[in-house]
């Protein structure tokens, strides 16, 4: 069970630099979601399968409290999958799985069904996904990968269009993502009598996506790059302390599915620091400083403009574990 509120407020501000400006809405969302769900492992020597299926109850509401608007809806759904394995010896193992996936209508979707600016194209319903992966994976003493090739078929997208002063809401389309995702760790770069190890990581995913149909035939889902690099140093002592530091860089993309200009996203690269602290078996403490340059960059846009991501911050917590 998740419950989840989660309060909004837009403001838009003179220029890209404003850290205020006039409120254009202020919103209360809302998810309430229940899930029951049930897998086994089945072993056979060196080859294993596991089925599963699941169930979710998903509330979704979005009030905005500027235009008096309001819309919630409840879905109800059920969806499987099956993954395999075979260890083709010690060290590696080769591996496959397919399963379903359920996309619900965002907040935003919701609540635009009910605002008299945009223009809806029937009734806007979820899409269902369809993921299709085989891949390679392994570990000795020097290096640790994780490669595979990935098909995803969705269907019946939410899509976005421009048309003149109007945003057009619709549904029905459908894309295809197809791609590579690999991971490598090389180990012990550094590694001494007193237990100081650094590891290299690099992580990449080229993605190709593109609808199949819809108003957006030919073009690339809103928020895909092409590409998405992330590598850096991860640094560990014994078994106490574990951190990271850890760059992602993401190529070019666009935020809405017509590629509009003003709806582009240019690259952009973010520096994250990562650490976690064992005191004892039942105590630890984590924490993070996000964005450690304090780079300025955005990665959403709507229609009332850019929304900046937050500068350098950070967190920290305490966990106890019984």
């Amino acid at each position: 069970s998740y419950n989840s509120n989660s309060p909004t407020h837009a403001q838009s501000g003179k220029d890209a630099s404003s850290n205020s400006g006039d409120t254009t809405s202020r919103s209360l969302r809302t998810t309430r979601t229940q899930a029951i769900f049930a897998e086994n492992n089945f072993t056979f020597g060196n080859f294993s399968v596991v089925p599963g299926i699941r169930y979710e109850n998903i509330t979704l509401s979005n009030e905005n409290r500027t235009t008096k608007l309001e819309r919630s809806d409840t879905y109800n759904v059920i969806v499987g999958g099956v993954g395999a394995s075979y260890n083709l010896n010690d060290n590696t193992q080769a591996f496959a799985n397919v399963s379903q996936g359920f996309k619900p209508i965002g907040y935003g979707d919701v609540l635009n069904q009910a605002n008299p600016t945009y223009i809806v194209e029937g009734d806007i319903k979820p899409s269902y996904n369809y993921f299709y992966e085989a891949g390679l994976r392994g570990e000795n003493q020097k290096f640790l990968w994780d490669s595979s090739l990935y098909l995803i078929q969705r269907q019946n997208l939410t899509v976005t269009t421009a048309q003149g002063p109007n945003t057009v809401l619709s549904n029905g389309s459908s894309a295809q993502y197809r791609g590579i995702e690999s991971s490598f760790t090389l180990k012990n770069v550094l590694n001494n009598n007193e237990g100081h190890v650094v590891d290299l990581y690099l992580n990449s995913n080229f993605n190709n996506a593109k609808f199949h149909g819809g108003p957006t035939k030919g073009k690339t889902p809103a928020y895909v790059p092409a590409l998405l690099v992330k590598y850096g140093v991860i640094y560990k002592k014994s078994d106490k302390l574990h951190a990271s530091l850890l760059a992602t860089w993401v190529r070019e993309h666009y935020a809405n599915d017509s590629h509009s200009d003003n709806f582009k996203i240019p690259s952009y690269s973010v520096v994250d620091l990562l650490f976690e602290y064992h005191f004892n078996k039942t105590w630890s403490a984590n924490g993070a400083i996000n964005n450690i340059l304090d780079e300025e960059y955005y990665a959403r846009i709507q229609a009332t403009g850019i929304q900046p991501t937050m500068k350098r911050n950070l967190y920290a917590g305490l966990n106890y574990r019984f």
